[in-house]
């Protein structure tokens, strides 16, 4: 499945906050060890953990899309290359 970042901000209702929106994600995972250049990173917020906190983890593994809670919408994420 290929889908653009910009479509899915248009279908999701999501608010791009933060770099060109341009590009393609090919899947969507919510673990972060699944994440990788290519794919959404979606956290989810369970009632033991809330995966926010593997964003940076996500990002490491080259992922460069994710999706954020508003209420993280200011929370530190890995500096761009």
């Amino acid at each position: 499945m290929k889908l653009a970042i910009q479509d899915l901000a248009v279908y999701s209702g999501a608010q791009k906050t933060e770099g060109s929106g341009e590009g393609f994600v090919y899947r969507v995972v919510a673990d972060s060890k699944e994440a990788g250049p290519g794919t959404l990173f979606v956290p989810i917020i369970g009632e033991r953990y809330d995966a926010h906190r593997f964003i940076p983890a996500a990002y490491k593994n080259g992922c460069r899309h994710r999706v954020r809670s508003l209420r993280y919408a200011s929370a530190i994420v890995p500096p761009r290359p």
